[in-house]
């Protein structure tokens, strides 16, 4: 499949999640811990932090997550990557360090970072490790694919998880997994499809933001 066409499906894919999640957050409100467990948590916030194409929406996402937190359904982490994912976006610096992108000479670099002097002390009340040990790891994990050259910092982004999980390279339009479905009124975890695994030998490619 060439890679048009496969940021296209992915594409396709982000959007039909994201109309899922609004249905569902419409009825549930946030699918917090007591409702779908960690999965089905973080399922959400893997959607919730590819809703690229809908701003508002991703906002309002980020409030209701924000209260989650504060009821104790959600860890302060999700918040702080969905957070930090709205910033980039809004081309503004992030909080918490946790989106990342290439170089065109392939060296993985973080988005703007707001007041870079305290940012452990911020990860820290959050969960995070300190930055200095997630960039490393995440280089070490990833490497940059050898493609078209980039013409700025917003077509591929990396985030990172909370302590308690490694860390992992999500693609910005994949499929999710497990998925999260409304279904006669009852909320289901569904577990993954086999859309949400590269093929092998593949490089994890990512859609140009417009």
């Amino acid at each position: 499949m060439r890679a048009d066409d496969e940021h296209g499906a992915a594409d396709y894919t982000s959007r039909v999640n994201a109309q899922a999640l609004r249905r569902i957050v419409s009825v549930f409100g946030w699918p917090g811990r007591s409702l779908v467990g960690e999965a089905g948590c973080r399922a959400a916030v893997e959607i919730a932090l590819h809703v690229d194409h809908d701003p508002p929406f991703q906002r309002t996402l980020l409030r209701m997550l924000q209260e989650a937190v504060q009821r104790g359904q959600a860890p302060p982490a999700q918040w702080a990557r969905l957070l930090d994912r709205c910033l980039v976006r809004e081309t503004k610096p992030q909080v918490y360090g946790t989106q990342h992108w290439y170089r065109p000479d392939g060296r993985l670099v973080p988005h703007p970072i707001d007041d870079p002097a305290n940012l452990t002390a911020r990860r820290a009340q959050i969960g995070l490790p300190p930055y200095s040990a997630s960039i490393e790891r995440l280089r070490r994990r990833h490497t940059a694919p050898m493609r078209r050259p980039l013409s700025g910092p917003d077509p591929e982004l990396l985030v990172e998880r909370s302590t308690a999980r490694p860390l992992r390279h999500p693609l910005p339009r994949p499929t999710f997994s497990p998925r999260l479905v409304l279904r006669g009124g009852d909320l289901r975890l569904l577990p993954a499809t086999t859309e949400s695994t590269p093929r092998s030998g593949s490089p994890d490619d990512a859609r140009r933001s417009a």
